[in-house]
């Protein structure tokens, strides 16, 4: 169900800070109002709900957001990700089958976790599903941090995922990468789908910007090579969200390494959005160069959508599918 007149916002959390973006919906009509980036001070760091609550409030009205409801996606990095086969089943039998291979990763993984799935189920046919969980102790962190900001929670999900589920047009099975001060994910698809979630390391940073994109165009040739030998359809271009500012040439070196060609993306025009003069001219004058664009709030802002339209989400920890019905 998509609501009207609604302002919604995104907040895509990182070990070093949280992307904000501000989206209004208007029927048809997505307008981006406010972009910027909230960086904890070191007092306050995000592992302290209350004082990182506390100051994001304080940074949210000091720079005129106003949207109180909010979608907050986490790093690849913080999740656990595995593709899981379901034989032809019902909705809530496969559930169940979901829910025990969930309890048993649990124990495995030594820690308290919370699991969803992204994907449909299907009674006709065997079908695949993306079983994804995030540390009870850190989902609980971030639940804390956006209640200490006197926001309400829309959903708790992957930021990337996402990010991948909103963006229109294009093949819908073409691989995403997705570049940011965090580092690099990367997203599998297939039927429109996640089937692989993975934190990708090796982009070198140095100040604002990478200097040496050799060791991700590496790891990312790895990563394909392994998706192709568990039987993936093989893909020659993926589809890049570039929140860094590569240059073409590093472009060039990354596709060489990895054997894709990697496709720039156009986020605004991707994710069916208007943007208000206002809101990249702020987020250019805090980043210190006007090359800062929707680019870099690519995840953010699809998340602030998903909150309009509860259908462009992935998964939900906090309204988990595997979680028992109450009797």
């Amino acid at each position: 169900m998509i609501l009207r007149s609604s302002n919604f916002l995104g907040l895509s959390v990182t070990d070093r800070g949280i992307a904000c973006a501000e989206v209004s919906v208007n029927g048809g009509k997505r307008v981006v109002r406010r972009l910027d980036t909230f960086v904890p001070p070191k007092d306050a760091p995000l592992d302290k709900p209350e004082a990182a609550g506390a100051a994001l409030a304080a940074f949210l009205r000091q720079h005129k957001f106003s949207a109180s409801r909010a979608v907050v996606g986490l790093p690849a990095k913080w999740l656990f990700a595995t593709e899981r086969d379901l034989p032809p089943a019902a909705e809530e039998q496969a559930r169940g089958m979901l829910r025990l291979q969930a309890e048993r990763l649990a124990v495995s993984e030594s820690g308290d976790m919370v699991f969803d799935y992204a994907g449909k189920t299907d009674a006709t046919k065997p079908n695949k599903v993306l079983l994804v969980g995030v540390l009870r102790q850190r989902l609980d962190q971030v639940e804390g941090l956006v209640d200490a900001a006197g926001l309400s929670a829309v959903a708790v999900t992957s930021a990337a995922m996402a990010l991948s589920r909103g963006a229109r047009g294009g093949d819908q099975d073409a691989p995403m990468l997705v570049l940011g001060g965090h580092g690099a994910e990367m997203v599998w698809r297939h039927d429109g789908a996640p089937r692989m979630l993975r934190h990708v390391s090796g982009l070198t940073m140095n100040g604002h910007g990478p200097t040496n994109v050799g060791p991700l165009g590496s790891e990312l040739g790895r990563t394909v090579t392994m998706t192709r030998a568990n039987g993936r359809p093989a893909k020659s271009e993926i589809l890049m969200w570039d929140g860094v500012g590569l240059s073409p040439a590093q472009v060039a070196e990354l596709s060489e390494r990895s054997g894709l060609q990697l496709r720039p993306s156009d986020a605004t025009a991707m994710l069916g959005l208007e943007t208000l003069p206002v809101a990249l001219t702020t987020a250019a004058d805090r980043a210190g160069s006007a090359a800062a664009d929707a680019e870099t709030f690519a995840p953010a802002l699809a998340l602030a959508l998903a909150g309009a339209d509860r259908g462009l989400l992935p998964l939900d920890f906090t309204r988990s599918r595997l979680t028992p019905r109450k009797k």
